[in-house]
């Protein structure tokens, strides 16, 4: 068979090789703990925090239209790593649709980390809110979902028992990840400041399993508490 340099050297291709290399990188995350994450990375005040969700879901959309006193990192994946204090911090990704699609000459700080405070999951909505995850299993759940979405296509490229061993792993991550995490389910519109309802939830760190209400958005009138 005859080398195609021209084959090799096509821009494509070589954002293809980088995002297959990547998968030594997250078997090797997986031994120490961590994961990739199907999420957006923005950080408030030095506090990370993972705005997960599928494909279309609104995650771009999120990180385009936070306020500028935040800082959005990066809008699709995020590598998640345990610190010495065992907590965890977050890696801004590459989005590689940029790359392949939109031919985005962007560039992710990579090697920048935050702690990571809370992880949000993110599901369109007529009003703004933040409830606390406060089942554990749906945390659990939740975590290993978004992490299950990064792994997938790996997955069909091996042999059904190292998708079996690997799976097991990133179970027992996430749900290390879901215990020391706080996790939200966020109800964000196209038009309201759902940011604030991620703030005020950093800030009163609600993380008591004995709290079931939404933690409404300070700056819209239209959150109801339930009861009232």
């Amino acid at each position: 068979m005859e080398f195609n340099e021209a084959f090799v050297a096509h821009p494509e291709i070589k954002y293809i090789n980088m995002w297959s290399a990547l998968r030594e990188i997250y078997r090797h995350a997986l031994r120490v703990g961590g994961t990739p994450m199907h999420a957006a990375l923005a950080a408030h005040h030095g506090r990370g925090v993972l705005i997960a969700a599928p494909g279309e879901t609104g995650k771009s959309t999120c990180s385009r239209r936070l306020p500028g006193y935040w800082q959005a990192l990066c809008d699709d994946q995020a590598l998640v790593l345990r610190d010495r204090d065992g907590g965890f911090r977050a890696h801004p990704f590459p989005t590689w649709s940029d790359y392949l699609w939109r031919e985005s000459k962007k560039s992710w700080s990579v090697e920048r980390a935050v702690p990571l405070s809370a992880i949000f999951f993110l599901e369109q909505a007529s009003i703004d809110k933040v409830v606390p995850l406060v089942d554990p299993s749906k945390a659990v759940l939740s975590v290993f979902g978004a992490a299950k979405q990064v792994w997938e296509p790996f997955w069909e490229r091996v042999a059904p028992e190292e998708k079996m061993k690997t799976s097991a792993t990133l179970f027992h991550n996430t749900s290390e990840m879901a215990a020391a995490v706080p996790c939200f389910r966020l109800s964000a519109t196209l038009d309201g400041e759902f940011w604030k309802g991620i703030e005020e939830a950093l800030d009163r760190k609600v993380t008591s399993p004995r709290r079931t209400d939404p933690l409404p958005c300070r700056c819209d009138s239209r959150i109801s508490y339930p009861g009232r």
